[in-house]
């Protein structure tokens, strides 16, 4: 057996997981909560607004915490840390490159219809910023992200220094909802934000922070109950409904997104285990394949409806089902990332 073989099964035995279906269950819940709040539907009432604003909110950052809790625990059960980190560094960056290409057509179109008058190379400029800081594409900015905070996980780790990382992370955290509650405005925090990313969709404001405590959590067991986790991520969203705060990023949905992906660590939804690695790649292609049919049915639709939502969640499926089922499971795995 050669020395690259070798160094792949290690990579492999490293990012071997124990399964958790409630997590790859609620990552699909998750993934439909973010398509729901991309259609708006305001059409839904008060209810369909309360998803929207309470509940959707924390479905990003659930993802994150999951990410950071299963990169933790890759990384430190890795024998080679090096390689394991280009290995995971590699395939996202493969799937940004990718969704980044497909996309081009309808982020090209977009840009054109809210830059009217910038020339082209203006234009050029907003995508180029746009790959490398602000996220090629509406919800590749996630993508993003993972790729910048894997590395500076991975040198925290090797530098022995994760004190550091975590009142950084909150820090980073508590400026970016400062900013989004515009209590930067005219500071040069604000325009180095705005500069760079636009806003706090990034890796430093945002999926820093959540990450970062998924990565604490995989060096730690978890001994709270799947029902009380639950419970308190009820309490969390009825109190924060009700607290009804000015900050359109609010603190508590830290805390609610935290007690979500412990209530998800904990059950066991014995019925999806064995559907759990489908479920898992279910939820990967809704969230990214969704984005460029809203930009494309902008112009054909309703927008902020159901059958807005209806529509563009269909044609998602269906997108995955067909890549599923013309492509070999190399590429497809390539594609979603499993």
């Amino acid at each position: 057996m050669n020395v690259s073989n070798i160094n792949s099964m290690e990579i492999q035995k490293a990012s071997v997981k124990k399964v958790y279906p409630g997590i790859d269950f609620i990552k699909l819940i998750c993934a439909l909560l973010i398509v729901y709040t991309h259609t708006f539907c305001w059409d839904t009432g008060k209810f369909g607004i309360w998803i929207r604003d309470e509940i959707s909110i924390i479905a990003v950052p659930f993802f994150f915490v999951a990410s950071g809790y299963f990169y933790g625990i890759g990384i430190r059960n890795a024998q080679n840390k090096r390689k394991y980190f280009l290995h995971y560094c590699t395939r996202i960056i493969k799937m940004y490159i990718i969704w980044t290409i497909l996309s081009l057509p309808a982020a090209w179109f977009d840009l054109t219809l809210s830059h009217e008058e910038a020339g082209i190379w203006i234009k050029i400029l907003f995508l180029i910023r746009s790959f490398f800081f602000k996220g090629s594409v509406g919800v590749y900015w996630f993508l993003l992200a993972l790729i910048y905070n894997s590395f500076i996980f991975y040198v925290v780790y090797m530098k022995k220094i994760e004190k550091i990382l975590y009142p950084l992370a909150v820090i980073l955290f508590g400026v970016g909802v400062l900013y989004s509650a515009s209590f930067l405005s005219g500071t040069l925090h604000e325009k180095i934000i705005h500069l760079f990313f636009g806003g706090t969709n990034n890796f430093l404001n945002i999926g820093l922070f959540y990450m970062a405590i998924g990565y604490y959590l995989s060096d730690k067991v978890i001994k709270i109950k799947g029902t009380i986790a639950g419970g308190i991520c009820i309490a969390l969203l009825v109190f924060q409904t009700f607290i009804n705060t000015a900050l359109p990023f609010k603190f508590f949905h830290a805390f609610t997104a935290v007690a979500l992906f412990v209530f998800a660590h904990q059950i066991e939804c014995t019925m999806i285990r064995p559907f759990s690695k489908r479920i898992r790649k279910l939820s990967t292609a809704i969230y990214l394949e969704h984005f460029p049919f809203i930009l494309l049915f902008d112009f054909y639709l309703k927008r902020g409806t159901l059958l807005d939502f209806t529509v563009t969640l269909t044609f998602t499926i269906l997108l995955y089902a067909l890549i599923s089922k013309l492509l070999p499971e190399k590429w497809t795995n390539t594609i979603y990332g499993n």
